[in-house]
């Protein structure tokens, strides 16, 4: 039988556990109320203090992509131009995909006179966000003082072009999503704003508020879940999407409609989520559950050899590259050399230099 003062230690320590799992939430929660606070200070030009606020979420989080950016946005308008590159720098090494960078980096550049790594980043935005805006008049502004007076004719008649197809698609947009007043208001006055950041976020998030609008008027409509779901996944809400793609499965096969909602696709969106929330065990289960429904999607068994290697079940991710290389019609060179690394941390060097070398020929075909 325990003894009491064992039960009382018993106690504490399960007390103590409670304790650290509240504070370890907490803390998890804070990363995010304090990136929201930066961006709140930005947003109303107080650079200094969000620089401060940005800290904290740091230091709770130094994996934080959006806090390295908000940060170096800060940094660039105080005129602490390395600082703002070590950010911005920070934040493509963190998460490659993130373009909001390059247009900083453009920005802080053209501040430094250093005009062709000013030119190459506003570039680069422009290549993934070619509806953008403002970036075409920036890098305008760069040709003109290149002396490339007609590219730079070019970028502002683009930007001036993109600018009015942006504000019809706002009017568009706010129509569907029921929105009006002064939620129009601000969403009008974003299209239009300097920060591409926060014009990007700002817009969206009057959309996720229409969404929302229209999720009380029609609660298990599996529409409108899926395009909040995709609104806060494209503005980084990475949890809210999860819950939304999730409530998208739940709702009763007979109701909720059928609109724009297939169940591999949301799948594979969920899927990508959990990747980028580094969950890589429920991702593997979402693409496992599209191989159940097609076991010919190449792109699902890729997707799930890349979470078993992140969970160092190696010999499965092989398999799992195998069944993607074996179910696509001409296999990339990238597949191959992905199984080269799983029969690298198998001890199979010969397997993963044969897949090396079927790399370099299938990369030559191309």
């Amino acid at each position: 039988m325990m003894s009491t003062v064992s039960l009382i230690f018993t106690a504490l320590i399960f007390l103590f556990a409670l304790v650290s799992a509240d504070s370890a939430l907490a803390a998890e929660n804070d990363d995010l109320r304090f990136l929201q606070k930066g961006r709140d200070l930005n947003q109303s030009r107080q650079w200094i203090a969000a620089v401060k606020v940005l800290n904290q979420a740091l230091a709770i989080n130094p994996r934080l992509v959006e806090a390295y950016f908000e940060r170096g946005a800060a940094q660039c308008e105080l005129g602490n131009y390395p600082l703002c590159i070590s950010d911005c720098n920070k934040c493509l090494q963190l998460d490659v995909h993130y373009f909001l960078p390059y247009v900083v980096l453009g920005d802080c550049y053209a501040h430094m006179h250093q005009l062709p790594k000013a030119l190459e980043n506003y570039s680069k935005y422009i290549e993934l966000m070619p509806n953008s805006v403002q970036a075409y008049f920036d890098r305008a502004k760069i040709y003109d003082q290149m002396g490339k007076a007609d590219l730079a004719k070019s970028d502002r008649s683009r930007g001036a072009r993109n600018e009015g197809r942006a504000a019809q698609e706002l009017n568009q947009l706010t129509a569907s999503y029921s929105i009006s007043g002064s939620k129009l208001a601000a969403a009008k006055e974003a299209i239009i704003r300097k920060d591409p950041y926060n014009r990007f976020n700002t817009v969206r998030q009057v959309l996720i508020d229409g969404c929302t609008e229209q999720l009380r008027k029609t609660p298990l409509s599996r529409n409108w879940f899926l395009i909040r779901g995709r609104l806060y996944r494209d503005t980084r809400q990475f949890e809210k999407a999860l819950a939304d793609y999730t409530q998208v499965m739940n709702i009763p096969p007979g109701k909720g409609g059928h609109v724009d909602w297939n169940l591999d696709q949301t799948l594979f969106d969920r899927g990508e989520l959990y990747m980028n929330v580094g969950d890589y065990a429920r991702a593997s289960g979402d693409y496992a559950r599209i191989i159940a429904i097609d076991d010919d999607s190449e792109e699902a068994y890729a997707k799930k050899a890349e979470c078993e290697f992140a969970l160092k079940k190696y010999e499965q991710a092989a398999a799992d590259y195998s069944l993607a290389i074996k179910h696509q019609i001409y296999p990339t060179g990238k597949l191959y050399n992905a199984r080269a690394k799983a029969y690298d941390k198998m001890g199979k060097k010969d397997l993963a230099e044969q897949d090396r070398k079927l790399a370099k020929e299938t990369e030559r075909k191309l």
